[in-house]
């Protein structure tokens, strides 16, 4: 059992980006969900949001969005001329559809 799956592939519907994972796992992230937990925009101490929501609207969208050479999802968003790195275990541990999936 692969206990530290990578990404398969990417691609955009809707609002959202969908992670197809190696091992067969599915990931629904919605864009403006995605940017209001950048993990960039967390004080190193404080642990505390740095980014405000209301500084962007909610059309939001990844101009550019990638797998980088770290492995990292990295998206170029449409607002605020910010780039977003995500590790992949953090984005299975905050993954809100496969925690929903498993409550049924």
């Amino acid at each position: 059992m692969n206990e530290n799956p990578s990404i398969s592939s990417l691609k955009k519907n809707g609002k959202s980006i969908l992670i197809d994972w190696s091992d067969g796992e599915q990931s629904k992230f919605n864009f403006l969900w995605l940017r209001d937990n950048c993990p960039s925009e967390v004080h190193p101490t404080a642990r505390e949001r740095t980014f405000n929501l209301l500084n962007v609207s909610e059309n939001i969208y990844p101009k550019a969005f990638t797998i980088n050479d770290k492995g990292q999802l990295e998206i170029e968003w449409s607002e605020g001329g910010h780039i977003s790195h995500y590790d992949v275990e953090w984005l299975r541990h905050n993954c809100y559809t496969m925690k929903s999936k498993k409550k049924i």
